[in-house]
C-alpha cells in the first residue's frame, strides 16, 4: 500500500514537473493541454488514499500547491497575450477610423500618413510575436495582419507629401 502511494505521488510529481518546465517558455498553443494535465493530476491527488501517512499528506499538499502555481502562471501568460492582441486590435481600429474619416491637409491636430504607418508598423511587429492560445486568437491575429496590409495600401494610395487627404 505504501509503495503504491509513493509510486502514484512520483508519477504525479513527474507530470507536474513537466508542465512547470514548459509553462514559462513553451508555445501557448499547448496551454490547454498543460491545464488538462494539471487538472488530471489534481484529480488523481484528490482520489489518492494516503491514510495516516503524514509524509504522503505533506507531499500531496505540496503537489497541489505546485499545480495551483503552475496553473496561475499559465493563466497569466495567456491573459498577457490576449491583452497584447486586444491592444493591437485597438491600434488598428484607431488607424482605420482615422483613414475612414480622413481629414483635410490643413488639419494639424490629426495624425498624418506617416504617423498612421508608424502605428501600423508597431501593431504588426507586436502581432508577429504574439503567441495565440486558441484558434480564435490565431484567426483574429491573421485578420489584423490582413487589415494592416489593406490600411497600408490605402495610406499609400491616399498619401501626398506625408499628409492624408480626403478622397
Amino acid at each position: 500500500q505504501d509503495r503504491q502511494v509513493i509510486a502514484a505521488l512520483e508519477r504525479i510529481r513527474l507530470v507536474v514537473a513537466g508542465v512547470e518546465h514548459l509553462a514559462p517558455c513553451g508555445h501557448l498553443r499547448d496551454s490547454r493541454g498543460w491545464q488538462d494535465d494539471l487538472t488530471k493530476a489534481a484529480c488523481q491527488l484528490d482520489d489518492l488514499e494516503v491514510g495516516h501517512r503524514p509524509e504522503a499528506r505533506a507531499d500531496r499538499r505540496a503537489l497541489l500547491d505546485r499545480i495551483e502555481r503552475a496553473a496561475r502562471a499559465i493563466d497569466h501568460r495567456v491573459a498577457g497575450q490576449a491583452k497584447a492582441l486586444s491592444e493591437c486590435v485597438a491600434a488598428v481600429d484607431k488607424v482605420a477610423a482615422h483613414v475612414g474619416t480622413a481629414p483635410t491637409a490643413g488639419d494639424a491636430d490629426s495624425p498624418g500618413a506617416a504617423a498612421c504607418r508608424g502605428m501600423l508598423a508597431q501593431a504588426a511587429a507586436k502581432l508577429d510575436v504574439i503567441e495565440c492560445a486558441s484558434e480564435f486568437q490565431r484567426t483574429q491575429r491573421k485578420a489584423q495582419l490582413l487589415r494592416i496590409e489593406e490600411l497600408e495600401a490605402e495610406l499609400q494610395r491616399r498619401s501626398v507629401d506625408g499628409r492624408l487627404y480626403c478622397l
